[in-house]
């Protein structure tokens, strides 16, 4: 019989391990005593050891059945199959219903590793990856590393946010530098991107890397890569890249990589020669090891027995990528696919489309059949929006250029603000302001947000919990709601790999009910002649051309918005009082430029100059004719900052001449151009 040690480091090892190899066993037999009783303790917590007063540890019952079972593999000679979801193995695996107590021992042993150590964590949607990430950073600054040593990187600025609203509560990526890989590749070879072109910014810091590799060594203690499935060609090789360096010279940094094959979505950036994705680059260039390589099998997001077995049964058909597994996985989704009832309330779900068209298509099909409530926009493309609040507080306050906390607060009360997010927002405007903690230079904040092209998260418009959000698939990995509804392309799901993992992360976001649908609607990309900005799509049976407006960027952020002293003065206030709930609105070309108009015919702003250049070129010597556009929505506002060091075209009105800061509208939609035909109703 074995000491008590020996029981502990095997039981330890094969829960850690779903895959027994003697390589395996060998090494955790071998650990130093001060890390067994380390393991005792974490074995304590999970109900699996348990020790008296006179510090001697003994199994429990449940840690005894735990260790009988796995004696009985090793005298079996039995090598364990990878529970579903690891990406090794056969082609087709079978679903294995995940163990609870091994699914926490691998946790608990991942957040018990050092600063310097290395893990390759694979775990599906739902099962913790983000917790995980957290939790890990919880342990590694209670063990006495800096927050500000410790980088997290992801693929997307979305997934970082996603990190940031989780840990919010209790503050833990407080100090911690969290990255895009677009901002990792301009921040290493420290130069910005031109014209937004990040690809050529991440091949040269690949191309320069004897220039910053060695001023990176001994500046992070530990690097954590979410979503490292999609970091696909260059970028796995500027991480990679990074991680060599950071894990060579006298204080090497260790690394925890997060990811998940069957949520590979991005095939698009598979368009270099060398398209390898950062697991393949890790395991090539022996960064990792098998004995670091950790599965995850538990999902956490739901309790819900119907969610669970269709996230059970899509997994490995999605994980084949084989065309008889897309089969299968079509006829799945077909079988759960039923006909949308729009007697409904939707406040509070989670739609999530294909395409940013379908979504713009949708706001307009929603408002058609009678549903009113908030609708809020989670895709990607569709840009940031500064929190309205800010501009409805600063333009209440009287005292300029410095505003106190004191006059902050009682502006926040008068325009309906409540008091955590307004002292939120005053806190962050400090920081930015830097003018100390009780007061706020209005001109320091207004020149720093100006000139940043992506706000801090802080600033941004806040999630409404109680609004309808509609996003793309692609945009929503992280998220998850009590109820949510995918709009599916019938028959699409098995035409691609990519297709089949699109559909699997969808369908695994909803926590409570999942429902199913065909899509609203068919909108197919036009590649007009002409365009030169916008989006182009044809809709609906006759295939009507239309624009696709969405984004900050097709609003013009000064013309008919109230702020010169030749304007309408209402639109500011109009734009203040928006309800919430969609309004349709008419862009109508004046000559110059298109003024969005309310039913009742009052102005609320106007489209940009980028869109009327497109329009411009979409007519061609026709264009004087050209009436306006129809099928747009009104869905929301924003703040707007300009730098004082800016000149206006005109005289401001007070006090924007002061703050410089105002309301702009959320216009989305897909624009049906029109005519100037009396016959000729603009199209919706």
């Amino acid at each position: 019989m074995m000491d008590m040690e020996t029981e502990i480091r095997l039981l330890v090892s094969l829960g850690a391990h779903p895959a027994i190899r003697s390589s395996k066993l060998a090494k955790v037999l071998n650990m130093k005593g001060r890390e067994v009783r380390g393991l005792l303790e974490q074995l304590e917590k999970l109900g699996l050891a348990k020790h008296d007063l006179a510090e001697k540890w003994a199994l429990t019952v449940r840690g005894e059945q735990s260790l009988e079972q796995m004696y009985g593999f090793i005298d079996a000679g039995v090598s364990v199959a990878k529970p579903d979801g690891q990406c090794e193995g056969a082609s087709t695996p079978t679903p294995v219903p995940p163990d609870p107590v091994e699914d926490r021992v691998t946790r608990e042993l991942l957040l018990a590793l050092g600063p310097a150590d290395r893990a390759l964590v694979c775990a599906g949607p739902g099962m913790g990856k983000t917790h995980l990430a957290c939790a890990r950073i919880s342990r590694l600054v209670a063990a006495g590393v800096e927050a500000h040593r410790i980088l997290v990187i992801s693929f997307s600025r979305a997934a970082v946010q996603v990190m940031r609203e989780r840990s919010a509560d209790d503050h833990t990526l407080d100090g911690v530098e969290l990255r895009t890989l677009d901002s990792l590749g301009a921040m290493l070879h420290r130069e910005r991107p031109t014209s937004g072109d990040y690809r050529a910014s991440i091949e040269r810091a690949v191309e320069t890397r004897q220039r910053w590799g060695p001023g990176v060594r001994g500046v992070w203690s530990h690097v954590i890569v979410d979503e490292s499935q999609d970091i696909i060609g260059a970028r796995a090789r500027l991480v990679c890249a990074l991680l060599e360096e950071i894990a060579s010279g006298e204080r090497p940094a260790g690394f925890t990589i997060l990811y998940d094959p069957a949520q590979a979505i991005y095939d698009f950036t598979r368009d270099d020669e060398d398209s390898s994705d950062l697991v393949e680059c890790l395991r090539e260039r022996e960064l990792i090891t098998s004995e670091q390589e950790h599965t995850l099998t538990v999902v956490h997001r739901s309790s819900r027995p119907e969610l669970l077995e269709l996230m059970a049964r899509a997994r490995p058909e999605v994980l084949d990528a084989s065309d008889e597994a897309r089969v299968r996985l079509g006829r799945l989704l077909d079988g759960a696919t039923d006909r949308l009832e729009w007697d409904m309330n939707p406040s509070g779900e989670l739609w999530l489309f294909r395409s940013r068209a379908e979504v713009a298509d949708a706001i307009y099909r929603i408002h058609h059949a009678g549903v009113r409530c908030p609708i809020q926009l989670k895709m990607g493309g569709a840009g940031h929006e500064l929190d309205p609040n800010i501009a409805r507080i600063l333009n209440a306050c009287a005292s300029w250029p410095h505003v106190s906390r004191g006059e902050w607060s009682e502006s926040a009360g008068r325009v309906g603000v409540r008091g955590d997010r307004a002292d939120t927002l005053f806190d962050a405007l400090v920081g930015v302001a830097r003018s100390g903690k009780e007061l706020v230079d209005v001109r320091l904040v207004a020149r720093s947000l100006a000139r940043s092209g992506r706000p801090a998260p802080v600033f941004e418009s806040p999630q409404e919990p109680n609004a309808l959000t509609l996003g793309v698939v692609h945009a929503a990995k992280g998220t998850e709601a009590d109820s949510v509804r995918y709009f599916r392309i019938r028959g699409r799901s098995i035409d691609a790999p990519e297709e089949a993992r699109v559909a699997h992360v969808a369908i695994s976001r909803a926590r409570e009910t999942l429902s199913i649908h065909d899509r609203l609607s068919r909108a197919t990309r036009a590649n007009h002649k002409g365009s030169r900005e916008r989006e182009w799509f044809r809709v609906g049976p006759k295939k009507t051309l239309r624009m696709l407006i969405c984004g900050p960027v097709d609003v013009d952020e000064h013309e008919n918005l109230g702020i010169y002293l030749d304007e309408d003065d209402g639109i500011q206030g109009r734009l203040a009082g928006f309800g919430g709930a969609p309004e349709p609105v008419e862009a109508r070309f004046d000559g110059r430029r298109y003024v969005l108009s309310t039913a009742e015919g009052a102005c609320v702003g106007a489209l940009s100059e980028l869109v009327c250049s497109d329009l411009e070129h979409h007519f061609g010597d026709s264009f004087s004719s050209h009436g306006g556009l129809g099928g747009l929505h009104w869905i929301g506002v924003r703040a707007v900052f300009k730098s004082p060091d800016l000149s206006a075209s005109g005289p401001l009105r007070s006090p924007f001449h002061r703050t410089r800061v105002w309301l702009t509208p959320v216009v989305a939609g897909l624009a049906a151009p029109y005519r100037l035909d009396p016959e000729t109703q603009p199209q919706q």
